[in-house]
């Protein structure tokens, strides 16, 4: 699909947080934009957006009763 992300410099062996949301739904393309930020020691480190396909929903199928 698509990202757009931008990379900073930053120390090899930090703890590093990322979080992503999602910030549109396309159901009829299966489709989800979302946001993604990483922060390393308070800074952003890299941070952008993507858009990805998404599986469609999974259907259930009836158990057969067990004799």
């Amino acid at each position: 699909m698509t990202d757009g992300m931008s990379f900073e410099d930053h120390a090899t062996g930090q703890a590093a947080t990322a979080t992503v949301e999602v910030t549109a739904l396309q159901p009829e393309k299966r489709r989800a934009t979302l946001s993604t930020r990483c922060t390393v020691a308070g800074r952003k480190v890299p941070e952008g957006d993507a858009q990805v396909s998404v599986p469609g929903r999974a259907q259930r199928r009836p158990v057969a009763a067990r004799a």
